[in-house]
């Protein structure tokens, strides 16, 4: 399951979607999962690890990536809010980078 998922990181990031590289690209909080899947980055989390910020400096914060089946939330880099008016999540590589973030 890890392996599929690790597959998926990337499409639930700001660039991702918005240079449409990514299977979510104009279907957030469009049921694309069984009503039972919830998936969350939450580096607070005991069981997850990790530094609580992210390549740019920016403290992490739990992102609900889907709930109930429906993806919900993207991770956004600095880069990503200054381009989309989204809120940094603390998901951004160092800069400069292509890939943008990723949870």
């Amino acid at each position: 399951m890890q392996d599929l998922l690790g597959q998926m990181f990337f499409d639930f990031g700001a660039t991702a979607i918005h240079d449409q590289r990514s299977f979510l690209t104009g279907r957030i909080g469009e049921r694309l999962f069984g009503e039972g899947i919830h998936i969350a980055d939450d580096v607070y989390h005991p069981l997850q690890t990790g530094p609580p910020f992210d390549g740019e400096g920016v403290p992490r914060r739990r992102l609900a990536l889907v709930e109930g089946g429906v993806p919900r939330e993207i991770a956004c880099s600095r880069q990503a809010a200054g381009r989309e008016g989204c809120e940094a999540t603390g998901h951004g590589f160092p800069l400069p980078n292509e890939a943008g973030e990723a949870p």
